[in-house]
């Protein structure tokens, strides 16, 4: 972004809207889920050292990502 912003010289602020983020499995067992629990995640350990290591590149990126919105916070 900022050899780009060279390049054309802008002086206009560019910045990232991160949309939808989160960790999702999709790998069932073949069965047909119904129901409130049909898209019901179990997370663990991994997943969230990855949510983190994600909201701290948010934060040290502040500057440039100005919204970031987790997935399940926004659609359900």
């Amino acid at each position: 972004m900022q050899r780009t912003i060279r390049r054309d010289h802008t002086t206009d602020p560019i910045y990232i809207a991160w949309d939808e983020y989160n960790v999702w499995y999709r790998a069932r067992s073949g069965a047909h889920m119904v129901g409130e629990t049909a898209l019901e995640e179990r997370y663990n350990l991994e997943d969230a050292l990855v949510i983190g290591g994600m909201l701290n590149a948010f934060i040290r990126n502040a500057h440039v990502v100005k919204m970031a919105n987790m997935a399940q916070l926004v659609n359900v």
